[in-house]
Parts: structure tokens; sequence; C-alpha cells
């Protein structure tokens, strides 16, 4: 019984010495969303609207790259390519059976201007 009351003596001396401010404080709770606190709401929202619009044009890039790169590979096909080829080597010929109708014409016709002129100066 002595040690017992020696020690509720020690621990009355010690509660009375220790400072009550230091034991206490007012308890105060603050939010870190700001949807809920209010403090920067309006940037809390701004980067919210930020976030989506920067979801919808990923999804927008995301569809059109998928689409070019559908569209490449469709072109890359090798019967594409192979119509490709034919199709310039007929532009190609068409080109020079034009080209060499008019210079056929213009030689005809130097021709016949020669022939003029020799006749013109008998």
């Amino acid at each position: 019984m002595k040690t017992s009351s020696k020690m509720v003596m020690l621990v009355v001396a010690f509660t009375l010495n220790l400072d009550f401010s230091l034991l206490a404080s007012e308890m105060t709770h603050e939010f870190k969303n700001p949807a809920f606190s209010r403090n920067g709401y309006s940037s809390h929202v701004l980067s919210i609207n930020q976030l989506e619009v920067q979801r919808k044009q990923g999804v927008i890039d995301d569809l059109k790259s998928a689409a070019a790169a559908a569209e490449r590979a469709e072109k890359n096909k090798t019967v594409n390519k192979f119509i490709a080829n034919v199709e310039s080597r007929i532009y190609m010929l068409t080109f020079l059976n034009n080209w060499l109708t008019i210079c056929l014409v213009q030689v005809v016709i130097a021709k016949q201007r020669l022939v003029l002129q020799v006749v013109l100066l008998q």
C-alpha cells in the first residue's frame, strides 16, 4: 500500500507541474478536397473541366490516328500498289501519245511551210 500511495502522489505532482496548454489544443478539421472546403474551388472546377476536355480531345485524336493508320494500311496493300503503278503507266502513255501527236503535227506543219517556201521561191 505504501508503494501505491507513493505512486499516486508522484503522478499527482507530475501532472500539477505540466503546462495545461501543452496537453490540449483546439480540434479543427479541414477538408483537403476543394469541392468540400470551397478554398480554391474555382481552380478545382477548372482543372476538372480541363481534364474532361483533354480526355475528349485524346479520344478524338486516337480515332483520327486509327483512321489514318487504316488508310495507310489500305494504300500499302499489294493490290493497291499494283493499281497505282498501272494507272501511272497509263497516264504516262496517254501523255506521251498526246505529246507525240502534237510534235508530229508541228513537224507536218513545218514541212508544209518549207514546201510552200520552196514553191514560192521558184
